[in-house]
């Protein structure tokens, strides 16, 4: 199960990264811009003193949750891909992946296809096939818990 403080989040997304989440979305050099101006806008502490703000997104402003969210998903689809490419590497003979692969509902052809490319662990875990296989569906039945499914057994109990 992989869990983490959400309070802690808003203070500690790192700026480069949500901005190449936002370049994803946008082209818009005015949506660009107001976003980073927004992200580096200095806050003030209870003493008057102006500190920098390097990492972290304003809270209580608006945009703060959705860009949370974007942050959020881009990390959660890495995280996925990681534990796809590590299971690719546990199956290393050709063999043990095509029986797998098929074992997991991907068709022969495809099943074939995957197991022989001599592409790397880390592109072949991006492959859509992969993608449907080695699902939210699958890795419940291994026991790990979905964030959302966390996320509303905490919603139900408060």
């Amino acid at each position: 199960m992989l869990e983490f403080d959400i309070k802690g989040l808003f203070d500690n997304i790192d700026h480069e990264l949500l901005m190449k989440a936002v370049r994803k979305h946008t082209d818009n050099p005015w949506v660009i811009l107001y976003i980073e101006r927004w992200l580096k806008a200095p806050f003030e502490m209870p003493d008057g003193t102006v500190v920098e703000r390097t990492k972290g997104t304003p809270q209580g402003g608006v945009i703060s949750p959705v860009l949370a969210n974007l942050f959020l998903h881009y990390a959660f689809d890495k995280w996925m891909r990681r534990l796809r490419m590590c299971l690719l590497k546990q199956w290393k003979e050709p063999k043990t992946r095509r029986r797998n692969l098929i074992a997991l509902g991907i068709p022969e052809e495809q099943a074939v296809l995957i197991s022989g490319s001599r592409k790397g662990y880390w592109r072949l875990s991006r492959t859509p096939q992969l993608n449907k296989a080695l699902g939210l569906t699958y890795w419940r039945k291994q026991g790990l818990t979905s964030l959302v499914d966390r996320l509303d057994i905490l919603r139900s109990t408060t």
